[in-house]
């Protein structure tokens, strides 16, 4: 994978995660609103009540971006992600197919068993 490529991929990550925290921190003041009289009257600020999430978020993407140790662990994890092999769509449905034949076994199973222990204590207790 070229590096400009990565660099999208990252930064696109970064505005996600930032999105995140704003979103978060938004959810948060609004909550601690309903609690607090202090905060509900900075949340009534329409600067504040908007403007802390926003900053909140933009200092995230910019921690993020512009730290070295953030973006090389970033470049490392997409590279990584790079080299996994992904099953063929083959592959997938045989294994699903395999999962629920093995769902329904154990469902049989659990219920003859749970029907062999209810008939049991019937006839211990009954």
């Amino acid at each position: 994978m070229d590096k400009a490529t990565t660099n999208k991929i990252m930064t696109f990550s970064f505005l996600l995660l930032s999105a995140l925290v704003f979103w978060t921190v938004g959810v948060m003041f609004d909550t601690a609103s309903d609690s607090f009289a202090i905060i509900a009257n900075l949340k009534a600020n329409n600067l504040i009540g908007h403007g802390f999430p926003l900053l909140c978020g933009l200092a995230m993407f910019i921690w993020l971006q512009f730290t070295p140790k953030n973006r090389e662990f970033a470049d490392e994890v997409i590279t990584e992600t790079s080299k996994v092999v992904w099953p063929s769509f083959k592959d997938v449905k045989g294994m699903t197919i395999a999962v629920a034949i093995m769902l329904i076994i154990s469902g049989i199973v659990l219920s003859a068993f749970d029907l062999g222990a209810g008939k049991t204590l019937k006839l211990i207790l009954g």
